[in-house]
């Protein structure tokens, strides 16, 4: 089940769509999407969330639907989204692409919730690794 993400500012969520999109499992789907959020990701935040559930999808998965190798479940059949990035799969310019380079500052935050068996108790925790490229 995909993690719920609450909070943070547009410009953020652009920013973690693009890192999230480079760093999928495998290459050919980081190339496809790195690629694609990095052309098409000036768009607004109900796109930029539909993109987002996008991604919650298995990268192959991704990778077979934008390719035509496989169709799509019924859930996306009618996503403009995913039909832009069909047509961005095609690449009909021939274009040679290659990864494009990280610039910029990136922050993870990542938040736990514990809960102790024997005494009921309840841990929070909150992680955040900042990282800037330049």
């Amino acid at each position: 089940m995909p993690l719920e993400r609450r909070g943070g500012s547009l410009g953020t969520l652009r920013a973690r769509l693009v890192y999230q999109s480079r760093k999928l499992s495998t290459l050919e789907s980081d190339l496809l999407l790195a690629i694609f959020a990095r052309d098409n990701l000036k768009i607004t935040e109900e796109k930029l969330k539909e993109y987002d559930k996008l991604l919650d999808e298995p990268d192959r998965n991704i990778f077979h639907w934008a390719t035509g190798k496989r169709m799509s479940p019924e859930r996306w059949t009618t996503s403009a989204l995913l039909e832009k990035l069909r047509l961005h799969a095609k690449n009909e310019g021939k274009v040679v692409h290659r990864m494009p380079p990280l610039s910029g500052r990136y922050s993870l935050v990542i938040e736990c919730t514990l809960t102790d068996e024997k005494s009921s108790n309840i841990f929070k925790e909150r992680y955040q690794l900042i990282a800037i490229v330049r």
